[in-house]
């Protein structure tokens, strides 16, 4: 059996060997990226889930993103692109800022779908609220 400290040579490999082991455990660790880096969004949430409205009304429908432990997170300052849509006009529609009028009775889904902008790693979220004017 050798032993290192009879043989510095051995002593100076083994701890090259060690640096650059270490090196490159710290490097690939750096290399991975969160896809949420930089907004932290996981989900996309409408507000009311559904929804009772009086033909000839309206009512307001708001978004808000939400993080991983469910919390919502102020989107000041993210560049985000909102975009609203009714499943069926014939019943209701609904504005680029929510608001839903209610045009005849039946029943028909607001859909709310957020795109965020960052760098290259975009996040794109929906969510779904039932509307029945009556």
């Amino acid at each position: 059996m050798i032993h290192t400290s009879h043989h510095p040579i051995l002593k100076i490999g083994l701890c090259l060997t060690l640096a650059i082991a270490v090196i490159v455990f710290v490097v690939s660790c750096d290399s991975v990226t969160d896809p949420n880096e930089g907004h932290g969004v996981e989900q996309i949430v409408i507000s009311p889930q559904s929804a009772d409205i009086p033909v000839g009304e309206q009512k307001q429908f708001s978004a808000h993103a939400l993080d991983a432990d469910g919390d919502t997170i102020d989107t000041e300052g993210l560049e985000i692109e909102w975009e609203w849509w009714s499943t069926d006009t014939e019943i209701f529609t609904v504005n680029e800022e929510g608001l839903v009028e209610a045009l005849s009775a039946g029943e028909a889904d607001c859909i709310v779908e957020a795109t965020i902008l960052v760098d290259e790693s975009n996040f794109t979220g929906r969510d779904t609220a039932r509307v029945r004017p009556f």
